[in-house]
């Protein structure tokens, strides 16, 4: 509900956005000023808003702000000026900032005295925007003021410094400064004058929409097993709900009287195509080998910042499309609200009532059709009144055709500058449009204020198709109405009914793949552990599932992880399932940091690909979630980094094969960027791994031979030329080893107190490296005609490097694995990075059964981080929960994946590194699956090997295992009941269960059913 505080109106995280209505009287070209009487409190480090015109995320017009935290800034076209002093909390102040390119002004003022000047000579002009005028937010609603503003005031010219001072007086607080106020609004009432009213007569008015109230209580919805749902709209992105065909992407948040959904197309990146290799940068290599190989690490990090970076430093990042905006102006006094998402069928819906009008949207991103489609309905006719608009945070222009069509051009243009870890190549980009077409059931259409706007219709469809320039990394000439008419004009022609239907069978038929039912009972306290109240510790599936989705994670979050929701962990597996199969199918991009879903133009990371940890477990479920076409596009990334990175692997290495470092992009960058934490070169190694557990698990000899094998072999031809013998003196002497080398992102401690990241030998490039090695190997048996002639002498040199690869090593103080070559201290040994232990998860040369030392030796490096606050970041917890499912330790795996719900999961169940960050849905998705079954060691299937006492009783049916099978499943008490094993390629079937292991052969496509003993049925 809005507030007064005193006199004035407060501004807090949740209060309505009043903003300005759309008048070509603040499109200001040349000048600007900027004025306000602020009571601010502490803002977060984000800043707040104070008054704002500009598109988020761009210096497209006009702002007036606190960042960082309660600094002061103005940003123009021009750029950036910050005073950076902090405002006083509680005290009213008086701030300012003029703008003006022709006169050359660009000047800060705080209680009437100029506080910072960037002005020149050459400025450049104001651009103007096609958003509203905000007070306290920004345009996406986010960066909100907190504290109170008195009166805030837009002027088409430049105040004087005479004029600021006057207006800054205390006794004029409420008076306009001078000539040229295009608007004056106060948020006071005060002197007989209106809240929110404008003191300029005839100047542009103020919006302000009250909070709706919502009556009712809604009922669940008709799925629950497989339904995100809600009482109340999202309030902000991470509320909303995602949808996807892999390509397109939609966030909707199921407003009533204003709803958005936030666009994203794969391909929309910023920048062009760029070579980012330095060239001949290997001549640097020698030097900073001796120097680590010396222990210099200060003079290597030195010299590999200066030659052996890429060229520029950061790569690009993922853009967001834009926004489509739905108005629903009649609709208030809602009851029974309830906002849904249907991971089954893909399907988003907003469900209401007003009046004696039940009202229902219905969202979703056709695979099929490839266009997003949204209908909304009255149960009354003539019932539905609204309209529809986009807009772009991008550069864009709207236009109408047809009578029923908005279209939205646009481009990304680079202004050469560096923003965060992504760089702006000056100049043209990529080229996208975006054309939303309206189909209506009775009543009248209008194409007006850039919107289609329906009157009294009793129904209204409306289809989006979008698309960029983007053809390939190489080249971006594509002609994007090409590609939108020919997909739009083929949806338009379907009925709603075809539509939907069709979505259905589609995703569904990916979704019902597996079928996972868990059962619980109240968890046992381990001893030392406080007990929970038995009435708060667990929740029935039946029960559960009579909440709304947010309030399960609420309970989750306040009970510290304690409260035993099994369906939750059901519902979040299936989510898992759900995004992969929304953010990635074949013939589109990879899932990004973020999947498909960003409405940032400066995101986190550049929501790019991070390529040492982060997009690899973006698709640790695809296989054994059943889901391996959803694997497709990493392998095509892998084949375009096949190209680039062979050049980098030329310019940076002097050596064969490809190579790619911690990052790349849209543009395949495979040169180490960042800084020189980045110059890591086993990416490539590492997803080399993917492609062979796709044929591990399918055993298509075809897709070896052809996809996955040109793949692993130019992985290793790199890695063979890259490997170098350790020197005297060093503790691996006489074997091979990787130089140079990281543990990413993590730091060591000398015996002389001194920190270093740069070494050689890193724990992990070993593991890769014997992994990739191994695999190749055990690949060319398989593709060998039996005669040993495949590939002979690639054959015999990865056989020979093999032997000479330097051990895994135990530390002798303390019995842990260790993770650098030399028995470093850990800097933090908590670190949210566990890479030494990949030889565990996910790859399988560690196992308790396999290496029971080694195993030893990483299971007390894994108590080591956790005792120390390991697991902090979502990605990281599930990655936990993974080798807790691989060290069979049932109970830690549980309460590990309870702190992945209670710590890391935001409302719409988005994993949060923090912030947003995907792969921690992806990791835990398949850590449950883990927990259930694995096929990783000994070429066995091993049966519920971590199965927590939390989850007694359940079933599972469609998971894959490596040798070509698919596991049924189920079990009671914590015994197994029955499995049932389909056989895909009719090899022999190994099962393992606690003690009992049984082989027996099988035939392509036959199933076998076997007791509880592990004894087959008839």
């Amino acid at each position: 509900m809005s507030t007064v505080f005193g006199e004035t109106w407060r501004f807090t995280a949740s209060s309505p956005i009043p903003e300005v209505e759309l008048t070509s009287s603040l499109d200001l070209k040349d000048s600007v000023s900027l004025e306000a009487w602020i009571k601010p409190e502490k803002q977060s480090p984000g800043g707040g808003r104070i008054i704002d015109k500009l598109v988020a995320g761009q210096s497209v017009g006009y702002m007036l702000d606190t960042y960082p935290n309660n600094s002061l800034r103005m940003i123009t076209a021009h750029g950036i000026l910050v005073y950076d002093a902090k405002l006083p909390v509680g005290e009213w102040s008086h701030v300012a900032g003029v703008f003006s390119a022709s006169r050359g002004v660009f000047k800060l003022y705080l209680n009437g005295k100029e506080v910072a000047d960037a002005s020149a000579s050459e400025m450049k002009p104001l651009i103007t925007s096609k958003v509203p005028l905000r007070f306290g937010a920004d345009s996406d609603g986010q960066n909100r003021f907190l504290g109170e503003i008195a009166r805030a005031s837009v002027y088409k010219d430049i105040l004087t410094p005479e004029d600021i001072k006057s207006a800054a007086e205390e006794k004029d607080m409420f008076k306009t400064g001078a000539s040229g106020c295009v608007g004056s609004w106060l948020f006071s009432e005060v002197k007989g004058r209106k809240l929110f009213e404008n003191l300029i007569v005839g100047g542009p008015k103020m919006n302000i929409e009250t909070p709706l109230s919502f009556a009712g209580k809604a009922e669940p919805p008709a799925n629950p097993r497989m339904t995100l749902w809600y009482r109340q709209p999202a309030a902000d992105w991470n509320q909303a709900l995602p949808l996807g065909n892999g390509r397109l992407g939609a966030m909707v948040f199921g407003g009533v009287k204003r709803d958005l959904i936030q666009l994203n197309e794969d391909t929309l990146w910023s920048g062009r195509p760029h070579n980012y290799n330095k060239k001949n940068a290997y001549q640097y290599l020698p030097e900073i080998q001796k120097l680590l190989f010396e222990g210099k690490t200060s003079e290597a990090t030195k010299l590999a910042d200066r030659e052996f970076m890429s060229d520029p430093l950061y790569q690009q990042a993922y853009q967001p499309l834009g926004d489509l905006q739905l108005s629903f102006p009649d609709h208030a006094e809602v009851k029974n609200y309830r906002r849904e998402l249907d991971i089954e069928n893909g399907v988003a819906r907003v469900q209401y009532t007003i009046g004696d009008v039940s009202y229902t949207r219905e969202s979703f991103v056709s695979a099929v059709d490839q266009v997003l489609v949204v209908r909304v309905t009255g149960s009354k006719p003539g019932s539905v009144t609204m309209s529809a608009g986009l807009s772009s945070p991008l550069q864009h222009k709207l236009m109408y055709e047809g009578g029923n069509r908005l279209l939205m051009a646009g481009h990304w243009e680079g202004d050469g500058k560096v923003r965060g870890i992504q760089t702006d190549l000056k100049g043209m980009g990529l080229n996208f449009e975006g054309c939303l077409e309206a189909h209506l059931d009775g009543g009248q259409l209008e194409c007006s204020e850039n919107k289609l706007k329906v009157h009294n219709a009793s129904s209204i469809t409306l289809f989006f198709a979008a698309a960029t320039s983007y053809v390939n990394y190489m080249d971006v000439s594509a002609d994007p109405a090409a590609r939108w008419r020919s997909q739009l004009d083929a949806a338009v022609k379907k009925t709603y009914s075809a539509l939907l239907a069709d979505q259905k069978k589609d995703h569904a038929g990916y979704m019902n793949r597996v079928a996972l039912h868990l059962e619980g009972s109240v968890p046992q306290a381990a001893e030392g552990d406080a007990k929970a109240d038995a009435h708060q510790s667990y929740i029935a599936p039946e029960a559960a599932m009579k909440l709304p989705t947010d309030e399960r994670i609420e309970a989750i979050k306040k009970s510290r992880g304690t409260l035993n929701d099994p369906h939750f962990a059901e519902l979040y597996t299936q989510y898992g399932r759900y995004l992969l199969l929304a953010a990635s199918r074949p013939g589109t991009q990879t899932a990004n940091l973020q999947g498909i879903w960003n409405k940032d133009v400066v995101p986190a990371w550049g929501s790019k690909y991070t390529i040492n940890i982060n997009i690899e477990m973006n698709y640790w479920p695809a296989e054994v979630g059943n889901l391996a076409e959803c694997h497709y596009p990493l392998f095509d990334l892998l084949d375009d980094l096949r190209v680039t990175g062979a050049d980098t692997a030329r310019q940076y290495y002097n050596a064969r094969g490809f190579v790619a470092h911690h990052n790349t992009d849209l543009w395949r960058g495979a040169a180490p960027v960042d800084g020189v934490w980045g110059v890591w070169p086993m990416a490539a190694a590492w997803m080399a791994r993917h492609p062979y557990e796709h044929y591990l698990y399918s055993l298509d000899k075809e897709f070896l031979k052809t996809r996955a094998w040109p793949i692993m072999k130019e992985a290793s031809l790199f890695i063979l030329d890259f490997l170098v013998i350790a020197p005297e003196g060093s503790p691996v002497a006489g074997a091979l080893v990787t130089n140079p080398s990281h543990s990413p992102e993590n730091t060591f401690v000398r015996a002389d107190g001194t920190r270093g990241q740069f070494t050689y030998a890193a724990t992990m490039d070993l593991m890769i490296i014997r992994d990739l090695f191994e695999n190749c190997l055990d690949a060319a048996k398989v593709l060998d005609a039996g005669d040993g002639s495949f590939e002979k002498e690639f054959v015999a040199e990865v056989k020979k490097a093999l032997e000479q690869l330097a051990p895994l090593q135990i530390s002798p103080k303390d019995g842990r694995l260790q993770e650098w070559v030399e028995d470093y201290k850990d800097a933090e040994p908590g670190h949210r990075h566990m890479s030494h232990f990949y030889g565990l998860h996910p790859g399988h040369q560690i196992t308790l059964r396999g290496t029971p030392e080694l195993a030893t030796a990483l299971r007390k490096s894994l108590d080591t981080r956790l005792n120390n606050g390991g697991g902090g970041t979502g990605w990281s917890r599930a990655w936990v929960v993974n080798f807790a499912a691989r060290f069979e330790d049932s109970d830690l795996a549980w309460k590990n994946l309870q702190q992945l719900f209670a710590r890391c999961t935001l409302p719409n169940m988005f994993d949060n590194h923090p912030p947003f960050q995907i792969d921690g849905n992806f990791g835990g998705c398949a850590a449950v699956m883990e927990m259930l079954v694995q096929s990783h060691a000994e070429e066995q299937i091993h049966l519920l090997p971590a199965l927590p006492a939390a989850w007694s009783s359940g079933s599972v049916g469609g998971l894959r295992a490596r040798g070509g099978f698919e596991v049924n499943l189920s079990w009671s008490n914590g015994v197994l009941d029955e499995v049932s094993i389909l056989s895909l390629a009719g090899q022999t079937c190994h099962l393992i269960y606690h003690d009992k292991v049984i082989s027996f052969p099988t035939e392509p496509r036959k199933v076998y059913v076997l007791d509880a003993d592990l004894n087959l049925k008839d």
